[in-house]
């Protein structure tokens, strides 16, 4: 499947998926995406549009985002704007690079069996697998780390109902899929590890992969992402993206047959 055709789908594709959740407001040649639920979205380049973004069009966006009330925050496929990168980091913003990689069937190599399952949308172990995600990416890379079940247990019990109602919802609407790995058996005290795919027409884009940060190195990752990308394609997907957080993440899913065809890139002002 040439890069070229993959890159296509992964724009159209990310262009569709924040309006799942978002009122989509054109300003210059972005679409700012202002979330109505609980998580911020964020702006992208425009769909189609090849014009030239400048300094302006930046502070424009700015603006925009200042009276709308959200945060100002970027995201765009580097190889289709190479020249992006360079506007952001001149108008003071810090820019990621992250590997873009896509997966059709044919080269999708399935991981070892283990003891992984996909929620229901009214499953009790939402909350919890929600937990697992958020201790995962606060202590992001692939390191051991100190967080464990004490601390997943206690961050479960402490979603708004607002938050669970939502993610109940969009599983429910089949927007978000979750897949959940146990350590010890199906019951609560066993969720090690997370992910999300959100299939929308013939593609899907992984999200949220993560695992309990006091037991990484286990090859959870891995068999998470192969439970979504089966689910994926049992539901009549034929490609599957996913956006990894550096070359050491992305080596993980090349292993399930993965292959690198770009460059995602996320801009936002530096944390102060």
């Amino acid at each position: 499947m040439p890069a070229q055709a993959d890159l296509a789908a992964a724009e159209r594709y990310l262009d569709l998926a924040p309006r799942t959740g978002a009122i989509a407001r054109e300003v210059g040649p972005f679409t700012l995406f202002v979330s109505n639920g609980p998580w911020p979205y964020y702006a992208r380049p425009r769909l189609g549009s090849d014009a030239p973004i400048t300094s302006s069009a930046l502070l424009e966006l700015r603006t925009a985002c200042a009276t709308a009330d959200v945060p100002l925050a970027i995201e765009w496929v580097d190889t289709l704007r190479p020249s992006f990168a360079a506007v952001a980091t001149d108008a003071g913003l810090t820019v990621v690079f992250r590997p873009l990689l896509v997966l059709d069937h044919a080269h999708f190599i399935r991981p070892s069996a283990s003891r992984t399952r996909i929620l229901a949308p009214d499953d009790k172990l939402l909350p919890t697998a929600r937990a697992v995600a958020d201790l995962g990416f606060a202590s992001p890379g692939t390191d051991i780390g100190v967080a464990g079940p004490s601390e997943r247990d206690a961050l479960a019990g402490s979603f708004p109902a607002e938050v669970l109602q939502h993610m109940q919802d969009r599983a429910a609407a089949g927007l978000t899929v979750t897949a959940a790995a146990f350590d010890h058996g199906g019951g609560d005290q066993g969720i090690v590890a997370v992910g999300m795919h959100q299939p929308l027409g013939d593609t899907s884009e992984i999200v949220g992969v993560a695992t309990l940060p006091s037991i990484r190195r286990r090859g959870w990752a891995a068999a998470i992402a192969g439970a979504l990308v089966e689910h994926a394609f049992s539901v009549g997907v034929t490609r599957v993206m996913l956006t990894a957080d550096s070359d050491d993440v992305a080596r993980i899913y090349r292993r399930l047959g993965f292959r690198q065809v770009g460059r995602c890139c996320e801009a936002a002002p530096p944390e102060s």
